[in-house]
């Protein structure tokens, strides 16, 4: 905001800022913080939502427990450039008539709740004692075992994250919504020349994808030639005759392209079972699982 002081006193057209209380729910004379800010009711927003450990947030967690919030109280709108003195002389006019605030520091800190804090001499002396009897030895082990620490955190929670997207199920409402979200939505691909892939691309693609597939198992699932063999047979005996391609797509037991994969034809596939490619009838041979049964026209 920008104001200035007219000749009646008031302020135009220079910034300002205010200096803004928390006062106890049912009674706003009952001042326990002082603080500035530009915006007191975002301000105000933000005391409610913190989480630290400060006194004025202890208190605020406190209230709310009970089911109760503090009362914002402005006090004043003053130019930007005296709002230190300004939270400093409200400060001290609040302690003077006895309010307990809970403000750490005498204001004028720019957000601070340490900065110009003083310790006395002895506690200065007990604080250099301490830091000189630590060897370097003692530092490095400090060191060590707060990394440790943090890193097996940051594992426990990434695997806890991880755990939980994957295992997330979403309701057909919520399914519903994201579908209708995403009507009209411009994919992010389109109109992009992404060209042809290089080499390198290509082999760094080949590489996670094999690596994917045997962490998967993919390459234990495939069937073997014998058991493709063995399964045509099998179909070829409840069909009573060699069957089609599409026959085999409807009663095999593997897909086609792993067929294909081992055989590279279907007739060398039905050759391979021992039967007769596009005849509808059994080869008159011995198959490996039994006798053929011979069927004439």
């Amino acid at each position: 905001m920008t104001s200035k002081i007219d000749e009646h006193g008031r302020m135009r057209n220079m910034k300002t800022t205010f200096i803004y209380a928390l006062c106890e729910p049912f009674n706003i004379e009952r001042v326990r913080y002082i603080g500035k800010s530009d915006d007191p009711q975002n301000r105000y927003k933000e005391h409610l939502r913190a989480r630290n450990d400060y006194h004025v947030d202890r208190w605020i967690r406190k209230m709310r427990t009970s089911g109760y919030i503090p009362k914002l109280r402005i006090i004043m709108e003053c130019p930007f450039i005296l709002w230190k003195e300004m939270e400093r002389h409200w400060i001290n006019i609040f302690k003077s008539i006895g309010e307990s605030l809970t403000n750490i520091g005498d204001g004028g800190l720019s957000g601070s709740h340490s900065l110009g804090r003083k310790h006395s001499p002895e506690t200065i002396a007990k604080l250099s004692a301490k830091q000189s009897n630590r060897t370097k030895e003692h530092q490095d082990k400090l060191t060590a075992n707060h990394w440790t620490k943090n890193q097996g955190k940051a594992d426990e929670i990434k695997a806890r994250i991880s755990d939980k997207l994957l295992n997330r199920r979403f309701s057909n409402a919520t399914l519903q919504k994201m579908s209708k979200s995403a009507k009209g939505r411009m994919p992010w691909n389109k109109g992009k020349k992404l060209g042809p892939l290089s080499d390198k691309q290509k082999n760094k693609l080949s590489i996670i994808q094999s690596q994917r597939r045997i962490e998967e198992g993919w390459y234990d699932k495939r069937p073997s030639s014998k058991d493709i063999i063995s399964d045509i047979w099998r179909v070829s005996q409840l069909l009573d005759k060699t069957p089609s391609f599409q026959e085999y797509q409807t009663y095999g037991n593997y897909g086609t392209r792993q067929v294909l994969y081992k055989f590279s034809k279907w007739t060398t596939a039905c050759k391979s079972a021992g039967l007769v490619p596009n005849s509808g009838y059994k080869k008159h041979r011995k198959h490996k699982g039994g006798d053929v049964n011979d069927r004439s026209e």
